[in-house]
C-alpha cells in the first residue's frame, strides 16, 4: 500500500519589524513549497528560525515558522531527521499553550514522520500523539484527516488481518462521524484494500471488497478509489476457486478499466485478474483468448514489465492445456523473448523456467530434454539457486529421467534431484519430484533387490510428510515396478495387498486403483492355478466396474483374463473368458493392446477346439482383428501363427499363407513374422506355396532388430537366435548391409558358434560407428563443417560451366585412406584392441574426406590451408545425412563375386516406410510374451547423402585408454563410446591365440570400417569429422576415379551430390580474393564469404 506524507504550501531573510517579518516568513514558506532540494529547504528553515528567535513571543511568527518546518519535513528522507523537525514544532506548540492552528501543523509533521518510520511500534507511538491532539480539540475534521493518514501508515506495517481490521474500524468511525467525506473515504478504502491482502479466505475478502464497492458507488466511482477497488478485486480473484466467479470479477474490473479510458495503473490489476482466470479455465480456447487480451494490454502501454509478467503467467496457463511439443516450444520462445527484453529479471525467469519444464515433458528425445534441463540449470545458477526455480529444474530432470532408458543415467538424475531436495531442507514440492524420478529409476532397474530399495526410499518420504496422496501414488507405482521383477506369486501378492491398503486409505481414488489393478495383473502372470487367477481377475473386474469401465483399467483386466485363459482346460470356462475379452475389445475397439489380448485368447481357444468349422470361424475372427490393426505386430503374429499351426497339421487350406506372411512383413519388420517366412522357405515340401516377389527392405529392418534390440534377446527362441544365419543361407536378400556376413556363413557352414561370435563383433563395430556418427539431435549444437583446401581445388569444386544458367557444378572428392597425413592412422585402434598391425603397404578400399569444426583457425591454416594461401569451405549442414536410429547404418557392401540363387525371385525395393507429473515409465507386466511395437518414423534414407562421423581422440598408455572430451562429444557419448570399445576388446579376447587366418581376416575387415575414426590425442586440436565410403579396388569398378596430376595417379571417389556451400573463408595470405567473389556471387548468391583476419607469419 502507498505510504502517506503531506505536501504543505514556500521566503528570504532580513531584519524587519513584526509586520515585515510576517511577510518575509510568508515568502520563505512560498519558496519552500516550490523547492525540491532538501539542503535548500534546510537553509530556508534556518532563515525562518532566525526571524522566529527575533520575535519569540509572537504566535503569528511561530505559526509561520512551524509551516516552514512542516515543509522541510516533507523533503527529509530519514525518520531521525523528521523526528527532530517534528520535535521543534512540538516545542513551539507547547510554548504557546497548544493553539489549534499550530496543533494542525504538528499533526502534519507527525504524518510525515509516520511515513518514514519502519517499525509498527514507532508508528503506534506517533499515532497516539496525533490521537491526543485530535481528542484535545474535540475531534475537528481537519486534524481527523491527519489522524486517519497516520492510521493508514500504521496499517501498512501490520502483518495480521485482525490488527488491520481494528484500524479500519477506527477509520470507519471517523468516516461516519463526519458524514462520510470523500477525502477520508479514500483512506478508509486504502486500509480496507490492505486488509484484503492479509485475509485468507474468499468470504472475508468478498465482504471487504463489497465495502469498498459501496464507497466507490457512493462517490460516483472516482478514479483514486477505483484503483484500490481494482486491487481488492485482484486479491479476491486469487482466492476464488471457480472460473465463473473469477470471470465475474474480470468483468467488473473491465468496466472500471473502460470507465477511466483504460489507465495503466488499473490495466495492471485487470491483467492480473485475467491471469488468475486463465489458471482456472479448463478450455484451451478460453485460455488462449485471455492470453491474447493480456497481450493487447501489454502492447497498448508499450510493453511495461509488470504487465509483461502477467502475460508470461497467462502463457504458462495456456501451456498446461497444450498437447503438442511445437506449441510448448512456441510459448517457451515467446516468454524467452520477454525475459531477454527486460534484461533477464528473476520474476520472469521463473516463468521462463516453468515454460521450459513444461516443454521438457512433451519432448520425445533425451537429448532435447537434456538441453532444456541444462538451460533451466543455467537460470537456476544465475540467480543463486532460488527454491522456486530449483523446483522447475527438478521437474525438467524428472522429464529427462523419463526419457532415459539406462538405469545408471536415471540414477544420476535422481541423485541430482535428491541434492536439490536436501539443499532446501526437504520441501514437499521437491520431494514429489524426487519420488517421481525414483519411480522412473525403478522402471529401468531389472533386479528386484534394487527396486525394493527405491520403493523403501519413497516409502520413507511418504511417511515423512504424513502420507500425502500424490507421494502415495508414486510409492504404489514403485511397488508395481517391483512386482514385475518378483518371481514368486506370494511376493507379488504382498505387494498387491500393500497397494490395496493405500487404495483404501484414500477412499479408493482411480489413479491408485490403476496401480492396484496393475499389480493384480502382474500377480496373475505368476499364479499357476486357474482358480487363483480367476480370483485375482474377479478383483480387477470389481474395480473396472466401479469406475465405469475405464480404458486404462480395462487393459489390465484383459491381461488378467488372457493369463486366466492360458491355464483353463475346460472349454466352457475358456469360452466364457474369451466372451469377456470380446466384450472389452468391442468396448475399446480402437485399443490395440486390448485387442491383442482378445487375439491371444482366440489363438489359445483354437488349440482346444475339435470342430473344424469353429476353428475356421476363429481364424476368421482373428483375420478381422488383424484387418483392423494391420500394423500391429502382436495381433498379426497371433493370426499368422494360428493359421500356420493349422496348415502344419493339415487342418486348413494353406493357400496364400506365404503371400500373407510376406505382405505382413512388408508393413511390419517383425522378427517373429520373418521367422515364419524363413521356416516356410526352409520347408518348401511341407508348405507348397506360390512364388512371391520378395522385397528386402523390411527383411533388413527385422534383421536390424534382431541384431541391435537387446530388449528382445530374452524372448528369442533357438530358431530366432539363428535367424540371421538362416536368412542369409537362403539367399533371399542381396546387395544389402548384411552381404559382408555371407562369406563368413559360406566358410563356416554349420559352425553357428563361430558365425555368431563374428556377428556379435561386427554388431559392436556398427554400434561404435553409430555412436561416432552425427545424429539428428546434434543439429541443435550449431556445429560448422569446414574443409581446408587450395584455391585451385576451390575452382575445381565450383566447376567450369561457362554458359547460363550458372550454378555450382563441381563435386567434392574422397581420397583413398592410404594418403592420410598421419603415419599412425588407424594404428591406435589396433593397439587398444590388441590386434595385429595392418601392413601399411596393404591397399585400402576405404575413401575419406575430412572436415573440421575449427573454421578459420591458425593451426589449420598452417597445416591444411596451403600455408594460409588456400581457403576454408564451410559446407551447409544439409549437405549431410544424420542418424535417427541404428537401422540407418549403411554397412559397407562387398560386391559378391557370385549371385546366390533361389527359385523365388529377389528384388530390392526402396519404400517409404501438462506443473505436470511424468509417470510414463511403468513396466509391461504381461505374463505371456512382451510385445513391442516397432515403428520406423523416418523414410528410407537417401543413399546419395553421406553421413558425417566424428573422429575420437584417444589417450593410450600402458594398455589403458581414455577418450578425450571435446566440443564434438557430450560426456555421455564419451562414456558410451568407451564402454563399447571395452565390450569389443572383451569379445576379441581369443584373437591372439587363434590359428584361424580366415577369422583374423574377417575381424580385420570388420575393424577396417572404424579404424580411420580413431586418432591419437596429439591431433585433438583438429576437431575432425570424416565422410567414409567403401569401394572395391577392382579394375571394373566405375565408382573409382584417378587423378594423374601428381607424379603417380591418386585414387578418389566423387560425392554423388553437388556441394552445398554455406561460406568461403579466404586464407590470411590468399592472393586477390576480390577476383573470386564475383564468381561466387554469380554461381550462388546465398554463399557468404570473408577473408581471415588471423595474423599469419
Amino acid at each position: 500500500m502507498a505510504t502517506i506524507s503531506i505536501e504543505v504550501h514556500r521566503m528570504d531573510e532580513q531584519k524587519y519589524n513584526l509586520d515585515q517579518s510576517k511577510v518575509e516568513l510568508d515568502k520563505l514558506f512560498d519558496l519552500s513549497t516550490k523547492e525540491t532540494d532538501k539542503t535548500a529547504c534546510e537553509a530556508l528553515a534556518e532563515k525562518a528560525r532566525i526571524i522566529y528567535e527575533q520575535y519569540p513571543k509572537s504566535e503569528d511568527i511561530a505559526l509561520r515558522y512551524a509551516k516552514v518546518l512542516v515543509k522541510l519535513s516533507t523533503k527529509q528522507t530519514k525518520a531521525e531527521e523528521i523526528a527532530e523537525t517534528t520535535q521543534k514544532i512540538k516545542e513551539i506548540y507547547k510554548k504557546f499553550n497548544e493553539p489549534q492552528d499550530i496543533a494542525l501543523r504538528y499533526a502534519m509533521a507527525l504524518v510525515n514522520l509516520s511515513a518514514k518510520q519502519t517499525k509498527a511500534e514507532k508508528i503506534a507511538e506517533t499515532t497516539q500523539k496525533i490521537k491526543e491532539i485530535y481528542k484535545k480539540f474535540n475531534e475537528p475534521q481537519d486534524i481527523a484527516l491527519y489522524y486517519v493518514m497516520v492510521l493508514v501508515n500504521l496499517a501498512n506495517k501490520q502483518t495480521k488481518a485482525e490488527k488491520i481490521a481494528e484500524i479500519a474500524q477506527k477509520i470507519k468511525e471517523i468516516f461516519k462521524k463526519f458524514n462520510e467525506p470523500q477525502d477520508i473515504a479514500l483512506y478508509y478504502v486504502m486500509v480496507l484494500a490492505n486488509l484484503a491482502t492479509k485475509q485468507t479466505n474468499a468470504e472475508e475478502i468478498a465482504e471487504t471488497t463489497q465495502k469498498i464497492k459501496e464507497i466507490f458507488k457512493k462517490f460516483n466511482g472516482p478514479q483514486d478509489i477505483a484503483i484500490y477497488y481494482a486491487m481488492t478485486l485482484v486479491n479476491l480473484s486469487t482466492k476464488q476457486t471457480k472460473a465463473e466467479e473469477i470471470a465475474e470479477i474480470a468483468h467488473e474490473i473491465k468496466e472500471i478499466f473502460k470507465k477511466f479510458n483504460e489507465p495503466q495503473n488499473i490495466a495492471l490489476s485487470y491483467a492480473v485478474i485475467l491471469t488468475n482466470l486463465s489458471i482456472k479455465q479448463k478450455k484451451i480456447e478460453e485460455i488462449a483468448k485471455i492470453a491474447h487480451e493480456i497481450k493487447e494490454i501489454y502492447k497498448k502501454f508499450n510493453e511495461p514489465q509488470d504487465i509483461a509478467l502477467q502475460y508470461a503467467r497467462a502463457l504458462i496457463s495456456l501451456s498446461t492445456k497444450q498437447t503438442k511439443a511445437e506449441e510448448f516450444a512456441e510459448i517457451a520462445h515467446e516468454i524467452k523473448e520477454i525475459y531477454k527484453k527486460f534484461n533477464e529479471p528473476q520474476d520472469i525467469a521463473l516463468y521462463y523456467a516453468m515454460a521450459l519444464a513444461n516443454l521438457s515433458i512433451k519432448q520425445t528425445k533425451a537429448g532435447e530434454t537434456d538441453e532444456i534441463a541444462h538451460e533451466i540449470k543455467e537460470i537456476y545458477k544465475k540467480f543463486n539457486e532460488p527454491q522456486d526455480i530449483a523446483l522447475q529444474y527438478a521437474r525438467a530432470l524428472v522429464s529427462l529421467s523419463a526419457k532415459n532408458t539406462k538405469a545408471k543415467e536415471v540414477a544420476k538424475i535422481a541423485h541430482e534431484i535428491k541434492e536439490i531436495y536436501k539443499k532446501f531442507n526437504e520441501p514437499l514440492d521437491i520431494a514429489l519430484q524426487h519420488t517421481m524420478a525414483l519411480v522412473n529409476l525403478s522402471a529401468e532397474q531389472t533386479k528386484a533387490k534394487e527396486i525394493a530399495k527405491i520403493a523403501q526410499e519413497i516409502k520413507e518420504i511418504y511417511k515423512k510428510f504424513n502420507e500425502p496422496q500424490d507421494i502415495a501414488l508414486a510409492y504404489t507405482m514403485a511397488l508395481v515396478n517391483l512386482s514385475t521383477e518378483q518371481t514368486k506369486a506370494e511376493e507379488i501378492a504382498e505387494i498387491a495387498h500393500e497397494i490395496k491398503e493405500i487404495y483404501k486409505k484414500f477412499n479408493e481414488p482411480q489413479d491408485i486403483a490403476l496401480q492396484y489393478t496393475t499389480a493384480l495383473a502382474s500377480l496373475s502372470t505368476k499364479q499357476t492355478k486357474a482358480e487363483e487367477i480367476a480370483e485375482t481377475t474377479q478383483k480387477i473386474q470389481v474395480i473396472y466396474e466401479k469406475f465405469e469401465e475405464p480404458e486404462n483399467i480395462a487393459l489390465y483386466y484383459a491381461i488378467a483374463l488372457v493369463n486366466l485363459s492360458l491355464e483353463q482346460t475346460n472349454l466352457d470356462k475358456l469360452n466364457d473368458t474369451v466372451s469377456k475379452l470380446k466384450k472389452i475389445a468391442l468396448n475399446f475397439e480402437k485399443n490395440e493392446d486390448i485387442t491383442l489380448c482378445y487375439a491371444e485368447a482366440l489363438a489359445k481357444i483354437i488349440t482346444k477346439q475339435q470342430n473344424e468349422e469353429e476353428k475356421l470361424e476363429i481364424i476368421d475372427k482373428l483375420k478381422r482383428l488383424h484387418d483392423r490393426f494391420v500394423q500391429s505386430e502382436g495381433i498379426t503374429v497371433q493370426y499368422l501363427t494360428a493359421r500356420m499351426d493349422l496348415v502344419k497339421n493339415n487342418q486348413i487350406d494353406q493357400s496364400n499363407l506365404l503371400n500373407d506372411i510376406y505382405q505382413s512383413l512388408e508393413s511390419i519388420p517383425s522378427i517373429k513374422i520373418l521367422n515364419m517366412l524363413i521356416e516356410i522357405l526352409e520347408n518348401e515340401e511341407q508348405f507348397k506355396q506360390n512364388q512371391v516377389q520378395i522385397s528386402t527392405t523390411n527383411i533388413v529392418k527385422a534383421l536390424d532388430k534382431l541384431c541391435f534390440d537387446s530388449s528382445i534377446e530374452e524372448g528369442k527362441d533357438e530358431k530366432e537366435k539363428n535367424l540371421l544365419i538362416r536368412t542369409l543361407k537362403l539367399g533371399i536378400i542381396s546387395d544389402t548391409k548384411y552381404d559382408i556376413l555371407k562369406a563368413w556363413i559360406d566358410y563356416y557352414g554349420d559352425d553357428s558358434q563361430k558365425i555368431n561370435q563374428l556377428i556379435k563383433i561386427y554388431t559392436l563395430v556398427q554400434q561404435i560407428k553409430y555412436e561416432l556418427g552425427l545424429k539428428a539431435e546434434d543439429k541443435n549444437r550449431k556445429l560448422k563443417f569446414g574443409h581446408y583446401t587450395s584455391g585451385e581445388a576451390l575452382q575445381s569444386i565450383l566447376g567450369k560451366k561457362d554458359t547460363a544458367p550458372f550454378s555450382i557444378s563441381g563435386k567434392t572428392r574422397l581420397n583413398n585412406a592410404n594418403y592420410m597425413n598421419d603415419p599412425e592412422e588407424g594404428v591406435i585402434l589396433e593397439d587398444i584392441l590388441k590386434l595385429e598391425k595392418r601392413n601399411p603397404l596393404e591397399p585400402s578400399s576405404w575413401f575419406l574426406m575430412s572436415f573440421t569444426s575449427k573454421t578459420d583457425d591458425l593451426a589449420m591454416w598452417s597445416q591444411y590451408g596451403n600455408n594460409a594461401e588456400g581457403v576454408c569451405i564451410v559446407l551447409n549442414e544439409n549437405d549431410f545425412a544424420r542418424y535417427h536410429s541404428l537401422s540407418d547404418l549403411p554397412w559397407y557392401q562387398k560386391n559378391s563375386d557370385k549371385q546366390i540363387g533361389h527359385k523365388m525371385k529377389s528384388s530390392v525395393e526402396i519404400q517409404n516406410d501438462n506443473s505436470l507429473n511424468e509417470y510414463d515409465k511403468e513396466k509391461s507386466i504381461r505374463g505371456n510374451e512382451s510385445v513391442q511395437n516397432y515403428e520406423d518414423k523416418h523414410s528410407t534414407l537417401n543413399t546419395d547423402m553421406d553421413y558425417l562421423y566424428r573422429v575420437a581422440y584417444v589417450h593410450y598408455s600402458d594398455d589403458q585408454f581414455n577418450i578425450e572430451e571435446s566440443e564434438l562429444f557430450t560426456n555421455e557419448e564419451v562414456r558410451r563410446l568407451k564402454g563399447l570399445l571395452v565390450d569389443l576388446k572383451s569379445e576379441l579376447r581369443d584373437y591372439k591365440n587363434s590359428e584361424d587366418s580366415f577369422y583374423k581376416k574377417a575381424i580385420a575387415d570388420c575393424i577396417e570400417e572404424i579404424r580411420y575414426l580413431f586418432k591419437s590425442v596429439d591431433y585433438k586440436y583438429e576437431e575432425e569429422l570424416r565422410i567414409l565410403q567403401y569401394a572395391n579396388l577392382r579394375s571394373d569398378n566405375n565408382k573409382i576415379k584417378i587423378d594423374y596430376s601428381p607424379e603417380f595417379g591418386k585414387l578418389y571417389l566423387e560425392r554423388k551430390e553437388k556441394i552445398q556451400i554455406d561460406e568461403v573463408i579466404f586464407g590470411p595470405k590468399f592472393p586477390n580474393p576480390e577476383y573470386v567473389t564475383p564468381l561466387l556471387k554469380l554461381l550462388d548468391k546465398e554463399i557468404n564469404y570473408k577473408k581471415s583476419t588471423i595474423k599469419f607469419r
